[in-house]
């Protein structure tokens, strides 16, 4: 569907995420018992294989996604501060995702900047919906 330019809703943004900047990126408590438990699940299905290496790997793919969809949002003229932050649950689409890769970073994230452009993103995906 990336390919057929009438299905691409959004445009697709560069990535401009350095190292620096996504260290910057705070992971809060909420976020982080997302990720254990979405790597026990992942363990439990034999979807990845060490807990260590798989934490690493979908903690450093969340900072990325909300990286890049931060930077697609626009501040809305707004009094409601929850639209005027990024999405403040954890992103359960990015770690089902990344455990559909078998715990593949770079594949789950190919497919989640690919899958951004698409309108079906904002149906599937919260955190891009709340960024859109």
């Amino acid at each position: 569907m990336c390919s057929i330019a009438e299905e691409s809703v959004f445009p697709l943004m560069q990535y401009a995420g350095t190292d620096s900047a996504l260290k910057s990126v705070t992971i809060s408590p909420l976020q982080q018992l997302g990720i254990k438990m979405a790597i026990r699940y992942g363990i439990h299905l034999k979807a990845v294989h060490t807990s260590s290496d798989a934490t690493d790997s979908l903690t450093f793919l969340i900072r990325q996604v909300h990286y890049y969809l931060q930077q697609q949002q626009k501040t809305p003229d707004t009094d409601l501060n929850s639209l005027k932050t990024g999405y403040p649950g954890f992103d359960w689409f990015a770690a089902t995702v990344f455990l559909i890769f078998n715990g593949n970073h770079e594949k789950a994230w190919d497919f989640l900047q690919q899958f951004s452009t698409l309108g079906a993103s904002g149906y599937l995906w919260i955190p891009r919906l709340h960024a859109s």
